[in-house]
């Protein structure tokens, strides 16, 4: 039997090993399952966030997507793990009440409000990759600018037009470094949210879309 809090320790290191450099380790292919021993885990300094975290939440793959999207998918220090969250959780001052709704039911409301605002500012799908007057394109500088969430964009390229492309961008050295992280995310945003629930959304705010 599992010690508490050692499946979120696992699913944590398995994610660092997934995206540092020259690694070879899959997350998807072992199932985010590692060589890691609970032994090890009882000997962690700061095992006893992992198990308050775990006992908190039911999605956990959610939790760690919301880490890598803060820390910018480098390696995080545990002692951050209580200080995790996202634009609207920022809002709040008070730790405790950090995770207040069920992870797939907050992620809903972060995209359809991104939706909103991108609507409001008449960004429609044939301008997202539009680089207008930057190198970059429209809705990756939206992003950038903390406008909307990583995983609308991320959703965005995935199902309605292909924005994370080297084509997109007169920045030849730094922007396909972005592409090809980014891109390579999208096996988790996958996971994370339904296409039918994204696509469902964004035809509320976009009569018409591509793909």
């Amino acid at each position: 039997m599992a010690v508490k809090g050692f499946t979120l320790f696992e699913t944590h290191s398995a994610l660092n090993m997934h995206f540092a450099p020259n690694n070879k380790y899959d997350f998807f292919k072992y199932h985010g399952k590692t060589r890691l021993k609970q032994d090890t885990f009882k000997r962690h300094s700061f095992r006893w966030q992992y198990t308050n975290l775990e006992s908190k939440l039911e999605h956990q793959l959610w939790f760690m997507w919301q880490m890598y999207q803060k820390f910018d998918f480098n390696y995080i220090p545990p002692k951050t793990l209580l200080y995790v969250g996202n634009k609207l959780l920022k809002q709040q001052s008070d730790d405790d009440c950090l995770i207040t709704n069920h992870p797939h039911d907050f992620l809903q409301v972060t995209v359809k409000d991104d939706l909103e605002y991108l609507a409001e500012q008449e960004i429609t799908p044939d301008r997202f990759f539009n680089t207008e007057d930057d190198v970059l394109p429209l809705i990756y500088k939206q992003y950038e600018n903390c406008n909307i969430a990583l995983e609308t964009l991320l959703l965005i390229d995935l199902h309605v037009t292909d924005v994370l492309t080297t084509q997109n961008s007169v920045d030849i050295i730094s922007w396909p470094q972005v592409v090809r992280k980014l891109t390579s995310l999208h096996p988790f945003i996958e996971q994370l949210f339904d296409k039918n629930d994204f696509l469902q959304l964004f035809s509320n705010h976009y009569l018409v879309y591509n793909k």
